[in-house]
């Protein structure tokens, strides 16, 4: 002011940083479950947060043939390539959320032209802060 009084304020600024990873109980599908070609790859499963839930990505990979491979197999041949679909994002919001049978990839399991076996699907659980937990599933596609 005119008098050169001076007044100082202070403002105390709380941050509550979310540094708490999201959990996932997945139901379905289970370890080493086989599911038909021409079917359903389903998920089910509950999703939580501390504070707020973004999404869960979902990708599919062939199972790699650890080194030197099947010992047994003399020669194999490969007629039709893995199911290769592209990664699939279900948003997801609030604390928790439990999905039922959610059709995974958009699609169907094609009934031919892939190839049978164990592949390895990969979820990836997203919260809102950032931080991420990842559950891998092998399941064997016949």
């Amino acid at each position: 002011d005119a008098a050169d009084n001076e007044e100082t304020t202070s403002i105390a600024i709380v941050i509550n940083a979310d540094t708490e990873a999201p959990a996932m109980t997945i139901t379905k599908p289970t370890a080493d479950a086989v599911i038909a070609k021409g079917g359903d790859l389903q998920l089910s499963g509950t999703f939580t947060d501390n504070v707020a839930l973004l999404k869960v990505v979902a990708t599919l990979a062939e199972k790699a043939t650890p080194a030197g491979g099947d010992a047994n197999l003399k020669s194999i041949k490969v007629v039709d390539p893995a199911w290769a679909p592209e990664a699939f994002t279900i948003d997801l919001s609030g604390t928790s959320v439990t999905k039922t049978n959610e059709q995974l990839f958009g699609e169907v399991i094609p009934a031919t032209g892939i190839k049978s076996g164990m592949y390895t699907l990969t979820l990836t659980l997203h919260d809102a802060a950032g931080n991420t937990t990842i559950e891998t599933i092998d399941i064997d596609i016949q």
